[in-house]
């Protein structure tokens, strides 16, 4: 199943790896360094909804946790990964609690943000 995944990380780098890694997987991918310009996308005349959004939990401004309230407040059903920093775990549940799909600790292998995608989506079909 090919999703459209809003990326929100402020690692060039990182952002590039995971953009395409995601895109090597068959999703459409609208990577942005920051939230404010996610949700400026999200808000705008965008190239249609994400089906899921990617999202790193701190970063210079808005953090993924603002990120994540702002889109439960217009989007409530739309699935939110938060990747934390290691050692973050208290911080990621209170994501969960905030109503995030589901976390994934960083560093992580690709193949674990894969199967974390999955059953995130098998999860949304039941």
């Amino acid at each position: 199943m090919s999703l459209q995944v809003l990326l929100v990380e402020d690692d060039e780098d990182y952002r590039a790896l995971l953009a395409d890694y995601l895109g090597s997987l068959g999703h459409a991918v609208l990577a942005f360094p920051s939230a404010e310009e996610a949700l400026g996308h999200m808000t705008g005349a965008g190239d249609g909804a994400p089906s899921l959004v990617l999202t790193d939990m701190r970063m210079r401004q808005m953090s993924g946790l603002d990120l994540a309230r702002e889109l439960r407040s217009t989007r409530p059903l739309l699935p939110i990964i938060i990747m934390t920093a290691f050692g973050e775990r208290q911080l990621a549940k209170h994501a969960l609690a905030l109503g995030c799909s589901a976390y994934i600790e960083k560093p992580f292998r690709l193949g674990a943000l894969r199967d974390t995608i999955e059953k995130l989506v098998a999860s949304e079909d039941r």
